[in-house]
């Protein structure tokens, strides 16, 4: 029942992000591993493809692992390097691009993107301000702008 439990918390958490944005919004991925990490946020991924319109979208990955990501960049607040936000730190931030909401959950690594996807699916919004965390012991956790 402990299972049961946590599938119906997830699933109740996926159901809130989903309505944040939008039903309809893509969720877009640029590697397998943040495909995996994508999937326990929305079961239909669009894996890295061209698009020219993105509309309401969560992207998971980083610039280097998502193109999608590394095309819109600039509009978000903070912009993500193997470099910034560092190893094992990633970034939870949305901006308005062409009209539609997007959100990014993206790290310097394969971590920091694992922390921001994690970290997500505990807020009950996306606030305006950038939302920096870090994969420490297993979990993720918040941290200060580095």
């Amino acid at each position: 029942t402990k299972n049961k439990e946590k599938i119906d918390e997830l699933e109740s958490k996926i159901k809130e992000i989903e309505n944040r944005i939008n039903t309809n919004s893509k969720l877009i991925v640029g590697r397998e591993i943040d495909e995996r990490y994508a999937k326990e946020l929305k079961e239909s991924v669009v894996y890295n493809m061209d698009i020219s319109d993105i509309g309401d979208c969560v992207i998971v990955g980083g610039p280097v692992a998502n193109k999608i990501c590394k095309k819109y960049m600039d509009y978000f607040p903070v912009s993500i390097t193997n470099e910034y936000p560092g190893r094992n730190r990633g970034v939870i931030q949305k901006a308005e691009i062409d009209g539609y909401t997007a959100i990014l959950l993206a790290g310097s690594d394969r971590w920091g993107t694992k922390a921001a996807v994690e970290y997500a699916k505990q807020l009950n919004d996306i606030p305006d301000e950038p939302i920096f965390v870090e994969w420490r012991d297993g979990k993720a956790v918040r941290i200060e702008k580095p």
